[in-house]
């Protein structure tokens, strides 16, 4: 929720999982975190959230501890590693009955800039 709102930008996740890092598990945790993301706001927002956080995945993952690739093939991140205007529409194959229940949850739970992202 902090990452949604703008409370937490991604590019603070650099210094909040250092650690993790180190342990060789911040790629469990940054997986799941911006698969939900992409759940939520859609993957085209999000890209362009990482994309504007300057943030590289050597940045969270060591390497010699984890497999970046698997990370981005295990939690679906494949649209971070492409152009934005390449993602497809999220909405193309929603039915009005999802986008309606998108769009109150967001509603609910979410910044305004958050909303219209999803949106566009």
């Amino acid at each position: 929720e902090l990452v949604i709102d703008n409370a937490h930008p991604l590019a603070e996740l650099k210094k909040t999982t250092a650690e993790l890092k180190k342990a060789g598990v911040c790629g469990k945790l940054v997986g799941e975190l911006l698969s939900i993301l992409a759940k939520n706001l859609g993957p085209r927002v999000v890209a362009e959230k990482w994309n504007q956080s300057g943030l590289e995945w050597s940045d969270l993952i060591d390497s010699d501890l984890e497999n970046s690739a698997d990370i981005i093939k295990k939690y679906n991140l494949e649209f971070l590693t492409s152009d934005c205007d390449n993602i497809e529409a999220t909405g193309a194959e929603w039915t009005m009955e999802k986008i309606r229940n998108q769009l109150l949850k967001l509603m609910r739970d979410s910044h305004f800039d958050n909303i219209t992202g999803w949106i566009n």
